[in-house]
This record gives C-alpha cells, sequence and structure tokens, in this order.
C-alpha cells in the first residue's frame, strides 16, 4: 500500500488511472469466468445430448464389431470430456484467483486515495484557518 500512497503523492490523476485499469481487468476476468462457465454447460449439454443418442441405438441389431467401436467412442468421449472439463475448471480457478487478487488490489488502492483525499482535505482546512 506504500507504493499507493507515494503514487498519490506525486500524482493523484495517476492514481486515479490505475484504479480505472485494475476495475477494467477485474471486469475483464469477470467476463472470462462467464465464458468458462458458460463453455462448461455447453459441454455438458452436448455429452448428455450425445449419450441420448447412443441410448436410442437398437445394439441388437449392430455387428459387435460395431457395438465395440460405439463403445469405445463413448469412453474416448468420456475421457476428452473430463479432460476439458479439467482444463476449464484450472482455467476457472486461476481466473477466479486473479479476480480475488485484483479485488484486493483495487481495496487498497481505494483506501489509500481516500485517505490521501481526507489528508488533503485537512491540509486545505488548516490553510483556510491560517488566512
Amino acid at each position: 500500500m506504500s507504493n499507493y500512497r507515494q503514487t498519490i503523492k506525486e500524482d493523484p490523476f495517476v492514481f486515479a488511472e490505475k484504479i480505472n485499469k485494475v476495475k477494467k481487468e477485474l471486469l475483464s476476468f469477470e467476463e472470462m469466468a462467464d465464458e468458462i462457465k458458460k463453455r462448461q454447460s455447453e459441454i455438458d449439454d452436448a455429452f448428455a445430448q450425445t449419450l441420448s443418442q447412443f441410448r436410442q441405438l437398437d445394439y441388437y441389431d449392430l455387428s459387435e464389431s460395431d457395438n465395440l467401436s460405439i463403445i469405445d467412442l463413448q469412453h474416448r468421449q468420456s475421457y476428452l470430456r473430463e479432460s476439458v472439463q479439467d482444463a476449464l475448471e484450472n482455467s476457472l480457478k486461476t481466473c477466479l484467483k486473479q479476480q480475488d487478487s485484483l479485488q484486493s488490489q483495487l481495496q487498497e488502492l481505494r483506501t489509500a486515495y481516500r485517505d490521501f483525499m481526507e489528508k488533503q482535505e485537512e491540509a486545505n482546512k488548516e490553510k483556510l484557518k491560517r488566512t
């Protein structure tokens, strides 16, 4: 936080720009998290639809090799789904950690800025009392 206070002493406008930059980054991570959740939902829906279609097959009319191919395909699809979901889950966790970090940083920036503004106001009041 001392870095933020130093920035304020030098130029409060730079500090305000920093706050806006952190807000924009935070918003982009929120949008990224929403997009990841949307992709996870789409994958789950597509997987459920495919399973439903597989269930509708009449396995008795298929040859043994076709049945084995379908079973193999189902296993591969399940594995791919799990792999993609794991990767998306890791991305989401990373994104949420970054959001938390940015949220903390934004809170520190706001606190430091508020402290600075209060000190400025007190200094201005002191100047007015002297005159």
